[in-house]
């Protein structure tokens, strides 16, 4: 398996819903497979205890055309990562 650093670049296999999309006024935006994703954080630890989920999760940062700004999103499985 790949190893990632903060820093570099992924590109996702299906879209992932970013942070805080459709939240309040904020429009309903997405991380897809066309987007370039800077990694912010390869192991975040994951904040609420799910029986068969993941304990980490990688935190990405890429720009949004909907908001037109950088925005982050929280890919949950590194199979969704293409290699």
């Amino acid at each position: 398996m790949k190893k990632y650093k903060k820093g570099g670049i992924v590109y996702v296999k299906n879209p992932i819903e970013g942070y805080y999309s459709n939240y309040g006024i904020t429009p309903f935006f997405c991380l897809t497979p066309d987007t370039p994703a800077t990694i912010i954080n390869p192991e975040v630890p994951c904040v609420w205890v799910r029986k068969n989920g993941p304990k980490t999760f990688m935190c990405v940062e890429f720009f949004s055309p909907v908001t037109n700004d950088l925005e982050r999103a929280a890919i949950f499985d590194r199979n969704e990562i293409k290699e």
